[in-house]
């Protein structure tokens, strides 16, 4: 059964009136429940991860390449957590499928209205949002990472003028930096899941065996015809 307040809070039915003052920012999946799942096709538990919207600020831009400075860089703006706080949720249905979304203010300071917010973090105008869904903040061994945004359509940026709310969901998604939504729309990371039936998936950090060089090869090749020598005499 769905929750009466996260039904209404993704139907955008919301009690929070609105000035010049505040900014509203509604986030999350959407109402039809989906696979989200781990890279092996698992289903992901809430109590293992973390499900995150924020920003890197204005001058960082998380790419594969920089992956182990997006944790120092990442700023809260709002979390979906296993707690379920008023004006959030994390609705499972059957093995795989659930849906998630939540609901928080742009204050006037630039601040987030979030008890989930990083303590004194600011919003600048301008900045990109992310949601950052992970069980572990160091990207190695058995850590699984997601992270996702929109450029265009919506393009998710924290505002400057304020006005009304501003809608953030997972169909308006056309980028993927790490793991993979949408069945189709697929970033970087490791997986093993080969279905195309999913809303979320996070992908791991297995480590790549790289391919050996022609030098590497030729002293093989060398090393075996010696030691064949050996052996014949």
């Amino acid at each position: 059964m769905i929750a009466p307040k996260f039904l209404a809070l993704l139907l955008c039915v919301s009690q929070v009136a609105q000035g010049q003052s505040t900014q509203q920012i509604i986030w999350g999946t959407d109402l039809t429940p989906a696979p989200v799942i781990t890279s092996d096709g698992s289903a992901l538990l809430l109590t293992e991860y973390t499900i995150e919207l924020g920003s890197f600020g204005s001058s960082f831009t998380p790419t594969a390449d920089n992956i182990t400075e997006w944790v120092g860089n990442w700023k809260v703006f709002d979390a979906v957590t296993p707690e379920t706080p008023d004006g959030d949720g994390f609705i499972a249905s059957g093995t795989n499928d659930a849906f998630f979304g939540s609901s928080a203010l742009l204050n006037e300071d630039r601040t987030s209205s979030s008890v989930d917010q990083t303590k004194d973090a600011t919003f600048g105008a301008g900045e990109q949002g992310y949601v950052f869904i992970r069980n572990s903040d160091v990207p190695e061994g058995e850590a699984e990472w997601l992270l996702y945004t929109s450029r265009s359509n919506p393009e998710w940026v924290f505002p400057g003028p304020f006005s009304e709310e501003l809608f953030w969901f997972l169909p308006d998604v056309d980028e993927v930096v790490w793991g993979a939504v949408n069945g189709d729309l697929i970033g970087d990371g490791s997986f093993t899941d080969t279905s195309d039936d999913f809303q979320v998936r996070t992908h791991g950090f297995l480590t790549s065996i790289p391919e050996p060089s022609v030098t590497g090869l030729l002293g093989l090749v060398v090393l075996l015809a010696c030691s064949h020598r050996k052996r014949s005499k």
